[in-house]
């Protein structure tokens, strides 16, 4: 599972086609509030002008990389959405429309991380 904003799927996000094209159940969740919310929330001045992106369509992207996505918009469709693609064996994205006026909750990792073996 990938949880990130869409900041970050900005810089990085093409790991959907790597995901599509070796078949991966890898289930993709996009925060969207078209911002880099963080950046804003930790910019001592915070000048909104300066971390504004537009408002891009993720699924649309997904849709060309060859993933099924669903946009949800509300927590009851994030609900349904989760319980329908419980079944799925493919890579999927769930792009979460979001506002920007609330900073992204965090939290440190301080654990070792797991190892898994490669596939």
């Amino acid at each position: 599972m990938v949880i990130t904003g869409d900041g970050c799927m900005l810089m990085q996000g093409m790991e959907l086609s790597t995901a599509s094209k070796y078949h991966r159940n890898i289930l993709f969740i996009v925060f969207n509030n078209a911002s880099y919310a963080a950046s804003y929330f930790n910019n001592k001045d915070n000048r909104a002008d300066l971390t504004k992106i537009p408002n891009y369509d993720w699924c649309q992207l997904a849709k060309g990389l060859g993933v099924n996505s669903f946009c949800v918009n509300s927590p009851e469709q994030l609900q349904e959405c989760l319980v329908g693609i419980m079944q799925q064996n493919a890579p999927f994205l769930i792009e979460i429309k979001c506002d920007s006026q609330h900073a992204t909750p965090n939290k440190e990792y301080n654990g070792r991380i797991k190892t898994l073996p490669l596939v």
